[in-house]
């Protein structure tokens, strides 16, 4: 007997009980056993009540995908640490082709041999599930942007082993100063960490603006001494990435002798690396089937100190600032 069943049956209970006692209750007969059938009835109806507002949501069913015994998979934040999750998949893991496992292999020994992963190079086979999960053909751009999916397949891995040269910075993403800042951390540690970086102040106001804009005024102090005076002011969406920063940054770190240059593969996120002066980008986009650089750097690798930084326009939308 299925549990709406019960139920049904319960509040028929509970109707009968009350009928009764109202019936005897108007007949003056036995008022003590009617009051007694009503308030049978009551505390019957209260304790439904009370257990239908502590039902869950959900009724548990291992055939639901949507039950705690199939979870529903979310989406992981970027640089996870697969260890410290403690929990394996809740599926088997997708497989690739062969043709798919050769390519990924192919990428790795190209980004290693770049020094794009640091300061390990990872085992091909342990990012295969998760850039499995998003389909074939392999890319440059999805193995990269699956990192942070790695641990969700292979709880084991420490996807630190191989990161650390590489930061991930989203493009819908409010720009209020705890995002600036860490901005500026990433970019000064992907270029070496040996030129010191200043934050001197932060000073924002919004805008009236129709998709929500903010002025931004950042005052940094790069290397030195005399440490180099960088001064960014600038009108931003207050959800959606500027490059300003990372392109100002990155042009006054090179400028203070940073034994790393920062370079760039715009997708639906920044990624951001630090490379030898000396690399051949050109070289490096062929060898991972990139287009070439492009000024805006929505093309393959590219330095992000020879880039326009983009910021909002007069227009409203996010443009070149020159």
């Amino acid at each position: 007997m299925n549990e709406e069943r019960i139920e049904r049956q319960a509040w028929l209970g509970v109707a009968f009980f009350a009928g009764l006692g109202a019936l005897v209750l108007l007949l003056d007969q036995a008022a003590v056993i009617g009051g007694i059938s009503l308030a049978a009835a009551l505390l019957a109806a209260g304790a439904l009540l009370a257990r239908r507002r502590s039902r869950p949501a959900w009724h548990p069913n291992p055939d639901r995908a949507d039950s705690p015994d199939n979870p529903i998979p979310r989406a992981l934040p970027p640089q996870v640490r697969g260890h410290d999750r403690g929990a394996a998949s809740p599926a088997p893991a997708p497989a690739l082709s062969p043709e798919g496992q050769g390519r990924v292999a192919e990428l790795v020994a190209v980004l290693g041999r770049a020094g794009v992963f640091a300061p390990e190079v990872p085992d091909p086979q342990v990012l295969e599930a998760a850039v499995a999960s998003r389909g074939e053909p392999v890319t440059a751009q999805d193995l990269l942007l699956c990192l942070g999916e790695v641990g969700y397949w292979v709880p084991e891995a420490d996807t630190s082993r191989y990161s650390a040269n590489l930061a991930h910075h989203e493009n819908q993403v409010e720009q209020w100063s705890d995002t600036l800042l860490e901005q500026v951390a990433d970019l000064a540690r992907l270029t070496g960490g040996t030129v010191a970086v200043e934050v001197l102040g932060v000073d924002q106001r919004l805008l009236d603006v129709p998709l929500g804009g903010v002025h931004t005024r950042l005052e940094l102090a790069v290397g030195g001494p005399p440490p180099d005076h960088v001064v960014l002011d600038y009108r931003g969406l207050a959800k959606y990435l500027s490059t300003v920063l990372h392109v100002e940054l990155a042009r006054a770190l090179r400028r203070a002798g940073a034994p790393r240059r920062l370079a760039w593969l715009r997708e639906d996120a920044i990624l951001l690396t630090g490379l030898s002066p000396h690399t051949d980008l050109n070289r490096l986009n062929a060898d991972l089937g990139l287009p070439p650089s492009e000024p805006l750097g929505w093309g393959g690798w590219t330095w992000v100190d020879e880039c326009e930084p983009e910021a909002l326009g007069e227009d409203g939308e996010p443009a070149a600032t020159r």
